[in-house]
């Protein structure tokens, strides 16, 4: 693939992050890393050649629909372990993705019956 021929690239130019100061960012000592101008360019091409961004432009995309974009294959998991019998109720999915996936201890469930109300 391209695009990790050109990470590759980047590695092999010594732009290898934090242990030489300089990669996706300029790592500078007492300041905030910066966006390394260098690399623009190879990222560029690299999006363009796999065609990453359609028509060279970013997409618009809503914090919603990342939320939904993560959620969509757990909430369809939880679907097929209910149908198969793997868990009796719904709390119990709430405690395996509390403790198993270390998701926040609010209620996967709760939040996404509230998240997927339209669908």
């Amino acid at each position: 693939m391209i695009l990790n021929e050109r990470l590759f690239f980047l590695q092999k130019t010594n732009f290898s992050g934090k242990n030489n100061g300089k990669g996706y960012y300029i790592y500078e000592k007492g300041s905030k890393p910066k966006r390394d101008p260098q690399v623009f360019p190879i990222l560029e091409e690299a999006r363009r050649q796999v065609n990453i961004m359609p028509g060279g432009k970013p997409i618009n995309i809503t914090d919603q629909e990342i939320v939904e974009m993560i959620l969509f294959p757990v909430v369809s998991e939880a679907c097929h372990v209910l149908e198969e019998g793997f868990v009796v109720r719904v709390s119990d999915l709430d405690v395996a993705s509390v403790l198993g996936m270390s998701f926040p201890s609010y209620r996967l469930v709760f939040h996404v019956s509230n998240c997927f109300t339209n669908y």
